[in-house]
C-alpha cells in the first residue's frame, strides 16, 4: 500500500475537490485547529487548539461530543452531544444536549435537552454560529435550528420551537368587514 506523504506549506484549506485530487501543501479537512482573527500580522494564521485537561465528564458514558463552538469574547464553549448513532430516527430513550460550558467553572449548564433534537455521533456538528445571543447550528442531518442562549433548560421542548424554518400557514389571511347602512 503507498504511503501519502503531505506537507502544508501552501497552508490551504481546499474543500472544493475531491478528497484525492486535493495538491500537495493542501488540505480537506482540520480539526484541533483554530483560525487567529486577531488584528496584528498573524491575522488568518492557524493555532492549534490546547485541549489536554479533562474538565468534566458527561454522565453517560455513551455520549459523545459531536459539535463545539467557542465563544472567546464571553469565555464560554458550547458543546453537543449525544449518545445515539446510525441514520434512523433518534429513539425517546436516547440522550440529546446542547451545554453552555463557563471557562472556570467545573459544571456545564444544559441548555436544551431532548431526543427531539435527533442528534447522531455520524453526523458531526460544523456550521455554528452565534450572533448576539442566538445560536444557529446545522449538522447535514437534520434542518437548520437555531436557540437563544440566554434561556434557561425547558425552554425548547418542542422541534417546532428550535427550527430556523417555521411552517406556512395553511390559511390565508382574511380580513371580516361588517358594513352597516
Amino acid at each position: 500500500m503507498p504511503e501519502i506523504k503531505n506537507n502544508f506549506l501552501r497552508s490551504k484549506m481546499n474543500k472544493d475537490l475531491d478528497a484525492r485530487l486535493v495538491p500537495n501543501g493542501e488540505y480537506r479537512d482540520a480539526l484541533g485547529i483554530n483560525i487567529n482573527q486577531s488584528e496584528g500580522a498573524d491575522v488568518g494564521a492557524l493555532e492549534v487548539v490546547l485541549g489536554n485537561e479533562e474538565v468534566f465528564s458527561l454522565a453517560n458514558s455513551d455520549m459523545r461530543f459531536i459539535g463545539r463552538f467557542d465563544d472567546s469574547i464571553n469565555n464560554v464553549i458550547y458543546l453537543f452531544a449525544t449518545d445515539h448513532t446510525g441514520s434512523s430516527e433518534a429513539p425517546p430513550s436516547s440522550t440529546h444536549q446542547i451545554l453552555r460550558f463557563v471557562q472556570g467553572s467545573s459544571v456545564p449548564e444544559i441548555l436544551v435537552e431532548g431526543y427531539f433534537l435527533n442528534f447522531s455521533q455520524d453526523n458531526i456538528i460544523t456550521g455554528i454560529s452565534l450572533l448576539e445571543t442566538q445560536l444557529f447550528f446545522t449538522d447535514n442531518r437534520n434542518q437548520p435550528r437555531v436557540i437563544d442562549v440566554t434561556n434557561a433548560l425547558g425552554y425548547y421542548t418542542k422541534e417546532e420551537h428550535i427550527s430556523v424554518a417555521k411552517f406556512a400557514p395553511y390559511k390565508s389571511i382574511s380580513k371580516s368587514y361588517k358594513f352597516i347602512f
